[in-house]
């Protein structure tokens, strides 16, 4: 099925019965609240650290997810003349070009 740019691909909104279900389970809020309380008190280490996590989620929300990415990185050597009339197409100046180009100092 194809919709008009602009157009919504899901103009009658969620299902209704998603909303429903969430209706339902915000009634039970205080209980597991409570349920969860009492299980941040367990002698299992276990139960009590994933209570007070599901706590503290739900108090200040979950943490930021990092992921640290490994790429090949590629890089594109050009000739000084190619980078020096990409820079021109820019509108540097010619002039400061040709200095950056040429001076030897660090």
């Amino acid at each position: 099925m194809s919709w008009k740019e602009g157009q919504s691909g899901n103009p009658n909104g969620r299902p209704k019965k998603l909303s429903q279900a969430a209706a339902l389970a915000r009634q039970y809020t205080e209980q597991a609240m409570n349920t969860l309380i009492k299980q941040m008190a367990s002698q299992d280490e276990n139960i009590a650290q994933k209570a007070a996590l599901a706590i503290l989620d739900r108090g200040h929300g979950k943490p930021t997810e990092y992921h640290e990415v490994e790429t090949e990185e590629r890089t594109k050597q050009v000739s000084d003349d190619v980078l020096f009339k990409r820079l021109m197409s820019f509108g540097i100046d010619p002039q400061l070009l040709v200095k950056a180009f040429t001076n030897d100092d660090p």
